[in-house]
């Protein structure tokens, strides 16, 4: 990005390398080199199976395999513990929300609104 050649000088090297290399003789590929390659797309060529496409008598995979696959695209017991964590830590700032996030809802979303479902004093609603 700092180079300060002039651009006119590399193009001319470059064409007149590219011009060079077109007028080289271009030589053909040996017969044994042809006959090296041949046998050996042979050789992959018969190693490659192609799908029929008859319908498949393999079963449909269970439930089981299912669960199976899913455990081990979580992690197994780790994953599933660190789901877990997650979950319950996002459900407990939830409920008890801490002092300082109140403070932060208030700046973002203005005056929260507290509701309290049950009574203080009686539950029930029993007494007078």
């Amino acid at each position: 990005m700092t180079d300060k050649t002039t651009p006119q000088a590399d193009t001319a090297d470059l064409d007149a390398l590219f011009e060079a290399r077109r007028e080289m003789p271009v030589d053909a590929p040996s017969e044994a080199l042809i006959a090296r390659i041949m046998a050996d797309a042979a050789t992959e060529g018969a190693a490659v199976t192609v799908p029929s496409m008859a319908p498949s008598t393999t079963p449909a995979p269970s439930a089981a395999a299912g669960f199976s696959a899913l455990w081990a695209a979580l992690g197994g017991w780790f994953g599933a513990g660190g789901l877990a964590a997650a979950t319950l830590t996002g459900l407990w700032v939830g409920i008890a929300q801490p002092a300082a996030l109140d403070a932060i809802n208030d700046a973002l979303l203005g005056q929260s609104q507290t509701l309290n479902v049950f009574s203080s004093t009686d539950p029930f609603e029993s007494e007078g």
